[in-house]
């Protein structure tokens, strides 16, 4: 698992250090895990068949791998900042501002 874009080695399991977690059927990897953060970040979590290759397939000799989108996590609450990063704002919010202003 990466945690903003870093690999987390707390995180990394193997079938061969963690083999109570892995299967044989269909779900390969099965475990809950607690992930505390004390602050905003966002996870991606990796897959790689360590001991398999894409050769048959691909005519590769390389691991298979796949990864998910991030998850962004919000640790601390949404705080405001009144920054729009050089954006303007949505066009409806700037609507809502002109009426506000009374025009």
């Amino acid at each position: 698992m990466l945690l903003n874009g870093r690999p987390d080695p707390a995180l990394d399991f193997t079938r061969a250090r963690d083999a109570s977690s892995f299967g044989t059927g269909p779900v390969k990897f099965k475990r809950e895990i607690p992930i505390a953060l004390t602050r905003d970040a966002q996870r991606v979590v990796i897959a790689v068949g360590e001991h398999s290759t894409l050769n048959l397939v691909m005519a590769w000799n390389r691991n298979p791998a796949a990864a998910s989108n991030p998850i962004y996590v919000d640790a601390d609450g949404f705080q405001y900042s009144k920054d729009t990063l050089g954006s303007p704002l949505p066009v409806k919010a700037q609507a809502l501002v002109r009426k506000s202003a009374g025009e």
